[in-house]
């Protein structure tokens, strides 16, 4: 046959993916058209790579972000860069064969320079190992262990698996009349976007991890594949997340907790509500993340790890398609800091007065 390949934008892939994807890929929410479109407020638009011949196909959801500055200096001739979604996307193939894959990213090459792309950055998937299928010319790096907690050995199996210290601190939590339960988007969103705000700011994050209101809206439009849980006192909720659940794997998002009552280990009875939750509809793991940091005392991979030992590795690539502007771009960067560039690939995106690390 003779091979198909182009770009096309994301909101019109919902298509192509029913036809094109594997069920372990298609039902998962990180690549979902809807998923995508809900980080329409930060400027990027989102497309989908695609490429098919006789011996497999390849997709690959991109966002396109305009390079207009750095700092307070503009930055002309329509320069942009590339990355995949906040998440676990990357490239998803039916083969990982070197001369499908080296034939599949060929066409993806003009694109990339008609776009005047500088620099490119992705996320793979943990579960789906999707950087197998990483274009030859990306640098792919293991970066950090990702905790999944399995689901397939039955409740008996997984309460095994727990730390004893976990298992102490459910039976705490129950003791002390907190509740864990599942809420409609309707009522949830909110005393979730609460919580979750407070902690952004008691974290001080950087401003990438709060998110408009409308950035909730459009996430809502995942329907059934997007469930908050919360958990209460009495009827106060003192922490909640946001899961998104595909068939295989439900992936917890985000969260946020009264830092007033940890001490009664909220946040452990959340996991295990979900977890079971999960369990009952069929996955086979909840994807808990990993931690702050790629260190492996990082206290929040710590907090994960007491529900299993099981880990899957998170990879990133990237790729730097315009040495010389990327360069150009760093410079700037250094002109208006006085420091050296952080080890961050698009760093030049960084708020100058709050030079955090970009979610990479």
């Amino acid at each position: 046959m003779t091979p198909v390949q182009g770009v096309i934008p994301w909101s019109e892939a919902a298509t192509v993916l029913e036809a094109a994807t594997p069920p372990e890929a298609g039902s998962d929410p990180y690549f979902s058209p809807d998923y995508h479109q809900a980080y329409a407020h930060d400027g990027a638009t989102s497309w989908l790579y695609r490429y098919r011949d006789s011996t497999g196909t390849l997709m690959y959801p991109v966002r396109l972000h305009p390079i207009r500055a750095v700092g307070v200096e503009p930055v002309a001739d329509g320069l942009q860069d590339l990355e995949t979604v906040y998440g676990y996307t990357g490239p998803w193939a039916t083969t990982d064969d070197p001369d499908f894959l080296r034939r599949a990213w060929h066409g993806f090459i003009p694109w990339v320079q008609e776009q005047r792309v500088v620099s490119e950055f992705c996320r793979f998937h943990p579960v789906l190992e999707t950087h197998r299928f990483a274009a030859p010319g990306m640098t792919v790096i293991r970066d950090r262990e990702t905790v999944a907690i399995p689901l397939t050995g039955g409740p008996a199996a997984m309460w095994a698996g727990y730390e004893s210290v976990l298992r102490n601190r459910l039976r705490k939590a129950v003791a002390h009349g907190l509740t864990c339960r599942r809420l409609t988007l309707a009522e949830g969103l909110e005393p979730f976007r609460s919580l979750y705000e407070t902690t952004m700011t008691l974290l001080k994050a950087d401003d990438f991890y709060v998110f408009p209101a409308s950035y909730y809206e459009r996430l809502a439009a995942l329907g059934d594949r997007l469930a908050i849980f919360a958990v209460f006192k009495d009827e106060l909720p003192v922490a909640a997340a946001l899961f998104l659940a595909g068939e295989r794997t439900v992936h917890y998002h985000l969260g946020g907790s009264l830092p007033e009552y940890r001490v009664l280990a909220p946040n452990n009875l959340l996991f295990h509500t979900v977890a079971e939750w999960a369990m009952a509809r069929g996955a086979h793991h909840l994807l808990l993340g990993g931690g702050r940091t790629n260190r492996d005392d990082d206290e929040l991979l710590r907090f994960k790890r007491r529900f299993t030992k099981t880990t899957v590795p998170f990879f990133f690539g990237k790729r730097i398609w315009q040495p010389d502007r990327y360069a150009q771009l760093s410079a700037a960067w250094s002109r208006q800091t006085g420091t050296a560039p952080p080890p961050v690939l698009q760093h030049y995106r960084l708020d100058l007065r709050r030079p955090g690390a970009l979610p990479q």
